[in-house]
């Protein structure tokens, strides 16, 4: 049986600031890392919905 990959917030960050900054399209960004096209479309959904949260105050 296969294990299940866990990734840090850190690298989905990068994934996803590629695809939307235009750098990398979203499936030359799964080929690239060996990713799912409904990850990575989940990660950037949870990321721009919670993009707003950058400019809450403390």
């Amino acid at each position: 049986m296969r294990t299940r990959r866990t990734f840090k917030p850190e690298f989905k960050a990068k994934v996803v600031l590629e695809c939307i900054s235009g750098e990398k399209s979203a499936s030359e960004a799964c080929r690239e890392y060996q990713l799912s096209p409904v990850l990575v479309s989940k990660w950037r959904t949870e990321f721009i919905e919670n993009s707003a949260m950058v400019f809450e105050k403390n």
